[in-house]
């Protein structure tokens, strides 16, 4: 898809967004654990929301080719904790746009509570921003759902020794991963109609079919795992989520334990804050 072509649904008006500093699949902080870890892109977005520049229904994209990076500002009617459930929605929209343009073969799976992995190795992430000091009881003024999957290594790193397929199992691109034909705008363009089809779900149907369909790809489902909470860590067997998102847990001694979005995103914002 040619980057004059890069069309959106009537309900998105898309702005192009060129980084100061190239955006590679390279970068390590891109793709990471954090529900808030801020690219430009996003902290651009944020900055011009502030301002009264963006409104509801913009589309900010990334103009790099080794990354399909976007951001969709929305505007909730819903408390801030309810508005987390975008990011499992966002998650399950990008298995249904890559098992579109993507060849069967490819598997993918999620990590909770935003992490993307093409055949077992991270690609990619989804994260939500609110406005600071948002209480998470009350309506947000807006949020900004972002989305970002890596596509292939910086060419003048391809012949790199880190980059060779399947020596670094923690990340990959889809190009290693039989998808040399994708490319980053068309993954965007098929994400943002993925999004709002499952967004219309959604009003429709409550957040069970995300649910049902987010679980179906869970990487560790029944499985054991140990995931860090705000004040402390849980293990046990991952069980799925509650109407929120959050992870519920069952140990051994048959326990629920629930780790909400919410605590998960503070504890992310503190650090990125401290």
């Amino acid at each position: 898809m040619d980057q004059a072509t890069l069309t959106f649904p009537p309900l998105l008006n898309g702005h192009e967004f060129h980084e100061t500093k190239p955006l590679t699949a390279s970068d390590q902080h891109l793709i990471s654990d954090s529900p808030v870890q801020e690219t430009e892109l996003v902290t651009d977005t944020l900055n011009k929301l502030k301002e009264k520049k963006l409104g509801a229904g913009d589309l900010v994209w990334s103009t790099s080719l080794d990354v399909a990076h976007c951001a969709i500002v929305l505007e909730p009617e819903i408390s801030a904790e309810k508005t987390l459930t975008m990011v499992p929605l966002g998650m399950v929209a990008i298995a249904d746009c890559l098992g579109a343009i993507c060849p069967p073969n490819l598997g993918i799976t999620f990590g909770w509570p935003g992490l993307i992995y093409a055949n077992g190795a991270r690609i990619g992430n989804v994260s939500l921003y609110f406005p600071d000091n948002t209480p998470f009881d009350g309506i947000p003024d807006y949020a900004v759902l972002s989305m970002a999957l890596n596509v292939k290594w910086p060419e003048e790193n391809s012949a790199q020794e880190e980059n060779e397929p399947g020596n670094d199992l923690k990340k990959t691109v889809l190009y290693e991963e039989g998808c040399g034909d994708v490319d980053a705008r068309q993954i965007i363009n098929s994400w943002s109609r993925h999004f709002l089809t499952w967004i219309d779900t959604w009003q429709q149907e409550g957040f069970e079919p995300v649910h049902e369909n987010w679980l179906f790809r869970a990487a560790n489902r029944n499985q054991f795992t140990t995931i860090e909470g705000k004040e402390q860590s849980f293990r046990g067997q991952f069980i799925g989520l509650d109407e929120v998102g959050g992870a519920l847990l069952k140990s051994d001694d048959q326990k629920i334990y629930l780790i909400t979005l919410k605590e998960i995103w503070q504890k992310a914002k503190k650090a990125n804050s401290g």
